[in-house]
């Protein structure tokens, strides 16, 4: 129980927790942090395994010569809090996402996402009762899905920053506020749930798309 801190203590080694070709799952009941003070390093290597987090995720960045890192291969993460990837040193912070999974599942609203350039592989939003704010564009490299997130609020708020998803884009439930966003797709829209489209700009960018459903966009644009 609590939460875990991967790092070095001295400044010239690298500290990898590595879950192991058995796959092993890694459950942590509060914030995983990834490298400390700027300087002290560290890596996660998650395989295939599942990795449950409660509180946060933050990959600290660094300025000494090693990179922080989530080395993330095909693994399912479900995160609670907030997701942080460190820009403030000379060397960013990195999740290499691989062909992982991360779900995102707070019971609350208020959630923040900051990418610091890395991208995700799939992300998912599912909790009747979250919200979370994109801080930084965001590159999806498969698919983008909302299952479910609060309706009272912004959901799932792009907050006017740039989103490239190169697969499937689905809101099966909830909320996304798109605000001032651009949004570039790769393969097909559902929406079931609720789409604030703002002054956003959706581009369809790929080849035989299809829309799935009614929504009323601001300004779309297809080209292919």
């Amino acid at each position: 129980n609590g939460s875990l801190l991967i790092y070095n203590d001295s400044v010239n080694g690298l500290t990898t927790l590595d879950t192991s070709s058995s796959n092993y799952a890694l459950t942590v009941n509060g914030n995983l942090t990834i490298g400390t003070l700027g300087i002290f390093p560290g890596k996660l290597k998650a395989n295939d395994s599942s990795i449950i987090v409660t509180g946060g995720v933050y990959v600290d960045s660094n300025m000494i010569g090693f990179t922080n890192e989530i080395d993330a291969d095909t693994s399912n993460w479900t995160v609670g809090g907030n997701w942080t990837i460190s820009t403030l040193y000379s060397i960013p912070g990195v999740f290499t996402a691989d062909t992982s999974t991360v779900t995102f599942n707070s019971g609350s609203t208020g959630k923040t996402i900051y990418s610091g350039g890395s991208s995700f592989y799939n992300i998912i939003f599912n909790n009747a009762s979250g919200g979370w704010t994109l801080q930084e564009a965001m590159t999806v490299t498969n698919d983008f899905t909302v299952t479910n997130s609060d309706t009272t609020g912004s959901g799932v708020d792009l907050n006017g920053k740039a989103v490239n998803v190169t697969n499937d884009f689905s809101i099966n439930g909830g909320e996304v506020t798109a605000g001032a966003s651009t949004i570039t797709i790769g393969g097909n829209w559902t929406n079931s749930g609720t789409f604030n489209a703002g002054t956003s700009s959706v581009t369809f960018n790929g080849t035989a798309q299809t829309i799935n459903s009614a929504t009323t966009f601001y300004d779309l644009t297809v080209s292919s």
